[in-house]
């Protein structure tokens, strides 16, 4: 079945959740009048059609908005106001066919802890506002979209990231050495872009590191420094995944493409 339209006379309501169920039709309009109580807004895991609706910009007391896995309109885009939900910590918006680049506006989002984009179609470049501005993320997810150009050099002001995931996007350019002012990552996939250069010393830093990607940038010189292994004895390092070649180039790497 569809939404209720009547849920707009629950007007204390802080909490929806109708994730995981058989849901049809569009997210409806009437939602907008729970601007004054929702928090937190779990839409995710059903067949609603049409568009994500702009009106949910103005939920402006959400904490988390999950609205992962719908079955929208091949071209949809992200609307700027969901950049006016400045308390937003959980924004999931992933697997959804999305359009278009990453608004600008996110860089208001200044309490998100997780930001998931993934799996869908957005194009353009990671915004360097967004990369400098969401200094609370835990959790970044962009991989499986066509972003493309450079990783952006703010991307080290994400002290507290602990996940990013940009494989299997179409990224140039080099591995910003400011990623290693990256201090609480545990988890970096950079696989499956078109990376180049090499790979900064400057990830020596990074005790926390378990795991990094690299594998499938085929510019991407092979040679890890060995300051990076090192983290092995000094750190958490598991292991890092690169191309294979003839010679697995370092004792902390994992042939893991082709």
């Amino acid at each position: 079945g569809n939404i209720p339209p009547e849920l707009e006379y629950a007007s204390n309501l802080e909490y929806l959740d109708l994730s995981h169920n058989y849901l049809e039709g569009g997210i409806p309009d009437s939602l907008s009048r729970l601007n004054n109580s929702l928090v937190n807004l779990n839409l995710a895991r059903n067949t609603l059609t049409g568009s994500l609706p702009s009106f949910i910009g103005e939920l402006t007391y959400l904490n988390s908005l999950d609205l992962d896995s719908l079955a929208l309109d091949s071209d949809c885009t992200i609307p700027s106001e969901y950049g006016k939900l400045t308390n937003l910590y959980t924004l999931v918006l992933s697997s959804n066919q999305l359009v278009g680049s990453i608004p600008s506006t996110f860089s208001n989002l200044t309490l998100l802890e997780m930001l998931s984009l993934r799996n869908n179609k957005l194009t353009g470049a990671i915004p360097s506002t967004l990369a400098g501005s969401l200094t609370n993320l835990e959790m970044l997810y962009l991989n499986e979209n066509e972003l493309n150009n450079t990783i952006p050099s703010q991307i080290g002001q994400l002290s507290e990231l602990n996940q990013l995931a940009l494989q299997i996007n179409r990224l140039t350019g080099t591995i910003p050495t400011e990623m290693g002012l990256m201090k609480n990552i545990e988890r970096c996939r950079l696989d499956f872009n078109a990376l180049t250069g090499i790979v900064p010393k400057e990830l020596s830093a990074l005790s926390k590191l378990q795991y990094l990607t690299l594998y499938g940038n085929e510019k991407l010189q092979n040679d890890i420094p060995p300051e990076i292994c090192d983290l092995q004895e000094t750190g958490n390092l598991s292991k890092i995944e690169i191309n294979c070649y003839d010679t697995v180039p370092c004792d902390c790497c994992v042939c893991a493409f082709p």
